[in-house]
C-alpha cells in the first residue's frame, strides 16, 4: 500500500512493503533478476556479526528503480555550514566549542523570513546547527543536539547523515519526512527517527490557512518578555518599579519602548483607575504585567499577517553509537511508558522520477522524470561535515522493502505515564520513552535517553509537586514543545526554547515556582500538571561541550542564572 497516514505498527519488528505488487522477491533476498528488473540494495545499520538476539542486528533489502551507487563524486557544497559538529574529543576551545559549567538557556530561535524580498530560503539541512555534544561521530560513541529552523522544503535533495541516528522533535510546523522507505507526516507532538545512511529529506506539510505565529511578532513578544524578566526580577530584589520602567528601555527600539511603556501604563490603570502614578506604582504586580503583555500578544498574533508561511522549528538528537530501543519495564511490569504497537514505520512509496519505471505506485513528489528538471542532489554528513553528489534520479527511488532498520514515528499523547500516588516526586527517568545504551556506558547508564514529561495528574501528599533542586552525575538538554512547563513561571523558558545543566550543575524551580508551591495548601487536591504543555528532556551520560555557536546566539538567555 502507498498513501498518506498509512503506517506498519510495532517496535523493532521484520516489516515488509511493497508500493507495486509483485515487486518483492519470494525465498531470497538477492536473486538472479528482481521483479520488474529492479535493483537489490542491502542497508546495514548493525556490524554483520551482530547478535540476532533482542534484535541487535539490523538490515534491510531494498528494491529500487536505479542504485543509489550511480553518482557523480561527492565535493564540498555551495552552502558549507559551519554550525554543524560531529567531533567534540578535543580540549578546551579546540573543534569550536569549548567547556562551561554554567546553567544556560536559549530563548525560542527566529525562524527565517519567508523567501522573497531579499531573504533566502533557507531549508532544513541549512537551518541545522550544532548546540553541544560528547564523544565523536568518528569513533561511533557519543551524541550530539541540534537545533532546526527553517522555511523552505529541500527541493530535488536528500540528506544521508553517516555520523549517526537522528530523532527530531518539531515544536512549529508539521514536517513531511520522506525516506528511501516511505513517507512520515511529524507534526509538534510527534517525534520521529531516521537511523543512519538512510536517505531522506525534511518539508513543510502545508495544510489549510498558514499559522498566524511570526518570525516578527516571536521577536516583538520575546523583547518584550525580556523586558517584564526584567521587571521581575527588579521587584524580588526589592526594588520599586517606576511607570516609565527607566533606564532598561534605551535597549529596546522605538516601537519596543513604546509597546513596553503602553503595558506598564495600561496594567496601573487597571489596578485602579484615575488614580495617580504616584499612589499606583508600587502596587504593579510582575503578574499584572505579565498578563497584559500577553494579552497584547495575542491580539498583536491575530492582527498581522504571517511573515513565515508554515516556518518550522524544533530540535535533533543525534546519537554516533548504537540506535534507540525501548526501554526496560522492570517492577512497572508489561505495560506502561511508551508501547511498541504505537510506533509507525512508513510504507513503501516510491518516485520514479529519473528512473526506468512507468507511472503506477510513483509518490507525487518530483514528477515524473522530465529530461528538462535539474539533477538531485544527495547531502552526506560525514564527519560533522557536509558534501555533495548529483544524480540523474530521485534518491525515493525505493518499490519495496523487507528488514528491520527503517525510520519510524511516534505520537507523544499515546505515552502512557506512571507516577507516585502517595507522596515524593518520582525521578524523571520513569518518563523515558527512548533509550540508547550506547557503547562503554557505566552501569545503569545510557548514553542518552528521550523523555518526555506530558500532562498528568498529581495526587501526591505533603509534597513539593514540582521538580525538585537537583544536581546530576548526568547532562539534562530540555525542549518545550508548548504550553508552560511546571517548575519554570518566570516567563523565559517559552516553547521553542531550550535549557542546559551539565554534569553537577545545580538547577531546579525557580523562584516564582517555589512559592507557589510550597506555599500552605499547594497539594489539598489532586492536580493535573500542565494541561496543554509538553516539555522534553534529552538526558546524556557524557559530559558536553558547548559550541561557540550557541554561546555566541542572540536568544542566549545572559540572566538566566538569576531565576
Amino acid at each position: 500500500a502507498s498513501g498518506r497516514g498509512e503506517y506498519l505498527k510495532g517496535f523493532g519488528n521484520e516489516f515488509e512493503s511493497e508500493a507495486l505488487p509483485g515487486a518483492l522477491p519470494q525465498g531470497r533476498n538477492n536473486p538472479l533478476r528482481c521483479p520488474l528488473n529492479l535493483y537489490a540494495e542491502q542497508l546495514s545499520g548493525t556490524a554483520f556479526t551482530a547478535p540476532r538476539a533482542d534484535g541487535k542486528n539490523l538490515r534491510t533489502w531494498l528494491y529500487r528503480i536505479k542504485p543509489s551507487v550511480t553518482h557523480e563524486p561527492f565535493r564540498a557544497p555551495a552552502f558549507p555550514n559551519d554550525h554543524l559538529m560531529a567531533d567534540f574529543s578535543g580540549g578546551r576551545g579546540d573543534h569550536g566549542c569549548c567547556v562551561t559549567p554554567n546553567q544556560l538557556r536559549w530563548f525560542p530561535l527566529e525562524v527565517p523570513p519567508k523567501p522573497g524580498g531579499g531573504h533566502a530560503p533557507t531549508d532544513f539541512v541549512r537551518g541545522l546547527k550544532t548546540f553541544c555534544g560528547a564523544g565523536s561521530a568518528a569513533v561511533k560513541d557519543g551524541y550530539a543536539v541540534h537545533m532546526y529552523t527553517f522555511n523552505a522544503d529541500m527541493a530535488r535533495s536528500c540528506l544521508a547523515n553517516a555520523d549517526g541516528d537522528l530523532l527530531l522533535v518539531p515544536q512549529m510546523g508539521e514536517l513531511r519526512v520522506t525516506t528511501e522507505m516511505g513517507v512520515m507526516w511529524v507534526p509538534p507532538g510527534h517525534v520521529c527517527v531516521v537511523p543512519r545512511g538512510i536517505r531522506f529529506s525534511v518539508d513543510l506539510e502545508r495544510r489549510g490557512p498558514p499559522v498566524k505565529e511570526t518570525s516578527k511578532t516571536k521577536h516583538r513578544a520575546w523583547c518584550k518578555r525580556q523586558r517584564v524578566h526584567y521587571l521581575a526580577r527588579e521587584q524580588r530584589q526589592g526594588y520599586t518599579i517606576e511607570a516609565n520602567s527607566c533606564h532598561k528601555l534605551e535597549l529596546l527600539t522605538p516601537e519596543q519602548q513604546l509597546v513596553a511603556r503602553d503595558a506598564l501604563m495600561a496594567a496601573i490603570q487597571a489596578e485602579a483607575p484615575g488614580a495617580s502614578l504616584e499612589r499606583l506604582r508600587e502596587r504593579l504586580t510582575f503578574v499584572t504585567l505579565l498578563k497584559t503583555l500577553r494579552q497584547y500578544d495575542a491580539d498583536m498574533g491575530a492582527s498581522r499577517e504571517d511573515d513565515v508561511e508554515g516556518g518550522a522549528r524544533g530540535y535533533v538528537l543525534e546519537i554516533f553509537g548504537g540506535h534507540f530501543e525501548l526501554p526496560n519495564l522492570g517492577l512497572i511490569g508489561a505495560n506502561g511508558l511508551a508501547s511498541a504497537r504505537d510506533f509507525e514505520t512508513p510504507v513503501a512509496a516510491f518516485d520514479g522520477d529519473g528512473g526506468r519505471g512507468g507511472d503506477d505506485g510513483e509518490s507525487s513528489r518530483g514528477g515524473g522524470g522530465g529530461s528538462d528538471e535539474k539533477p538531485w542532489r544527495v547531502v552526506h554528513k560525514f564527519l560533522g561535515e557536509l558534501f555533495e553528489a548529483e544524480q540523474d534520479f530521485s534518491p525515493f527511488n525505493v518499490v519495496a522493502w523487507h528488514g528491520n532498520y527503517v525510520p519510524y514515528r511516534y505520537d507523544l499523547a499515546k505515552f502512557c505515564p506512571m507516577n507516585t500516588v502517595a507522596f515524593d516526586h518520582p525521578d524523571p527517568s520513569i518518563f523515558t520513552v527512548l533509550t540508547c545504551p550506547g557503547t562503554g556506558q557505566r552501569s545503569g547508564a545510557a548514553a542518552a535517553d528521550f523523555v518526555v514529561f506530558p500532562p498528568r495528574v498529581n495526587t501526591t501528599a505533603d509534597t513539593f509537586r514540582p521538580p525538585y533542586y537537583h544536581r546530576n552525575c548526568q547532562t539534562e538538554f530540555m525542549g518545550l514543545i508548548s504550553g508552560q512547563y511546571e517548575a519554570k513561571v518566570d516567563g523565559g523558558f517559552l516553547p521553542g526554547g531550550a535549557s542546559l545543566h551539565s554534569c553537577m550543575t545545580p538547577h531546579g524551580p525557580d523562584a516564582g515556582t517555589f512559592e507557589r508551591a510550597s506555599a500552605a495548601g499547594a497539594c489539598d487536591a489532586a492536580t493535573t500538571i500542565g494541561r496543554e504543555a509538553v516539555a522534553f528532556m534529552f538526558e546524556m551520560d557524557y559530559i558536553p561541550r558547548v559550541t561557540a555557536y550557541a554561546l555566541a546566539s542572540p536568544a542566549l538567555d545572559k540572566d538566566y542564572y538569576r531565576v
